[in-house]
């Protein structure tokens, strides 16, 4: 749908070696992205990694291995264009499909898809505990 009038809501995905969370807010429409910092710890692609990312009342937190990650903020769709302090993550109600390992967007373009083996996924209606991440995490569960 283009890059100024995306209605994705939300995404995750691997950006280089951080994740990156991003999402349309349901308050004012403007593009936000989370992402890790290189300090925080990276994510290899020639190893498994255990990805949790909770929004429990708005505050994101981004799990990689059952470790609360250091984010950055970016009011863009391009990472480190417009840094900015942390914010509140309000997703709006669309009627897109839930897509894994593909950018929900009419796009022949292969940069959009994931490649590599996803081991199990699993959505909850509500933002994990860290000690329900961490027993998930000791027992290799979604």
């Amino acid at each position: 749908t283009g890059v100024n009038n995306e209605n994705d809501n939300y995404q995750l995905f691997q950006y280089g070696n951080q994740l990156l969370f991003e999402w349309n807010d349901a308050s004012t429409g403007q593009h936000y992205q989370a992402y890790t910092t290189a300090s925080s710890g990276t994510v290899s692609s020639t190893n498994w990694n255990y990805v949790t990312v909770t929004v429990t009342n708005g505050n994101l937190v981004i799990y990689n291995n059952g470790v609360a990650q250091t984010l950055q903020y970016d009011k863009s769709n391009v990472p480190g264009n417009t840094l900015v302090g942390p914010q509140t993550v309000n997703l709006k109600v669309n009627s897109n499909d839930v897509t894994v390992g593909k950018q929900n967007a009419a796009s022949s373009s292969d940069s959009f898809y994931y490649s590599g083996d996803i081991g199990a996924i699993d959505v909850y209606n509500r933002g994990l505990t860290q000690a329900e991440i961490n027993a998930n995490y000791a027992k290799y569960l979604a």
